[in-house]
C-alpha cells in the first residue's frame, strides 16, 4: 500500500496544483476587470462589476471545490490522473452536490472542533511552563504530531469514503 501511495504522490500534487490554478484564474481574471474598469474612472461601475463578477465567482469556486476534493481519492481508487481526476470528482457530485456539500461542512466543523480542543489542552501545557520555549516546542510539537495522526486520518476516510458512495451511486 505504501508503494502504491508513494507511486502517486507526484500525481496527486499535481492535482492540488491544477485546483490551486484555477482558483487562481478565476480570481486574477475578477480582479484585473475589477481593475480595468477602475482605471476607466468609474469607481461605481467598478464596485458594480465587482459584484456582479464576484459573487458568482465565488459560487463557482465553492461548487468546484466540493468536487476537486474528491480527485486526490479518485487518483488513489481509480488511478486516474491529473486534470482527468479533478473532472471525475466534479463527474461523481453531480446530482448530489448539496448532500456531499453538507457532509464536507460537518466534517470541516468536527476537524475543526477536534483541533480546537487539542490546541486548548496544549496551550493549558504552554500556560503550566510559564512561558518556557522548551516546553512550548515540546507541546507544539505534540500538538502537530497528535492533529496529523488523529484528524488527517479522518479527513482522509471521509473523503475515501465519499468517493467510494459517490462511485456506488
Amino acid at each position: 500500500a505504501l508503494r502504491a501511495g508513494l507511486s502517486r504522490m507526484l500525481s496527486a500534487l499535481w492535482i492540488s496544483v491544477i485546483i490551486a490554478l484555477v482558483a487562481a484564474v478565476v480570481v486574477v481574471v475578477v480582479v484585473l476587470l475589477i481593475v480595468v474598469v477602475a482605471r476607466s474612472g468609474s469607481a461605481g461601475l467598478a464596485a458594480l462589476v465587482g459584484v456582479a463578477l464576484g459573487v458568482p465567482a465565488v459560487g463557482f469556486l465553492i461548487w468546484f471545490t466540493v468536487g476537486a476534493r474528491l480527485a486526490t481519492p479518485v487518483l488513489m481508487l481509480e488511478n486516474v490522473r491529473g486534470t482527468a481526476a479533478v473532472r471525475r470528482g466534479l463527474r461523481l457530485v453531480r446530482g448530489t452536490w448539496w448532500s456531499v456539500f453538507g457532509t464536507l461542512i460537518l466534517m470541516d466543523i468536527l476537524v475543526g472542533i477536534g483541533s480546537g480542543v487539542l490546541t486548548a489542552i496544549f496551550g493549558v501545557v504552554i500556560l503550566a511552563g510559564h512561558g518556557d520555549p522548551t516546553t512550548t516546542v515540546i507541546a507544539d510539537f505534540f500538538l502537530r504530531t497528535v492533529t496529523l495522526v488523529v484528524l488527517t486520518p479522518l479527513s482522509a476516510s471521509l473523503y475515501m469514503v465519499l468517493t467510494i458512495d459517490m462511485r456506488v451511486r
